[in-house]
């Protein structure tokens, strides 16, 4: 699933040093929001099925993206282990 957010990333961000090469040259000026993609649905090859973009699952997506935003958390802080808990997954 995570591929549907990284295709949608590159399709909006890719042009942007002038060249279509699927590379985003640059990131920082890629202002792709992966909330763009909530209710649009995606076929999974393995398992073969089909999934609707939620908020949590794009909120996950922006979350990774963006980078840690607590230099060192604490491992009892339960927001330290919520990505651990959440799967992007197909299955």
């Amino acid at each position: 699933m995570l591929d549907a957010f990284t295709a949608a990333a590159i399709e909006a961000c890719d042009e942007l040093d002038g060249v279509k090469d699927d590379i985003i040259s640059y990131p920082g000026r890629c202002n792709f929001d992966a909330a763009s993609l909530v209710g649009k649905t995606i076929t999974c090859i393995e398992p073969s099925s089909e999934v609707v973009i939620t908020d949590k699952m794009a909120e996950l997506v922006n979350g990774i993206w963006g980078g840690p935003s607590v230099v060192r958390p604490h491992p009892r802080d339960p927001a330290h282990w919520a990505i651990a808990n959440y799967v992007l997954d197909c299955g």
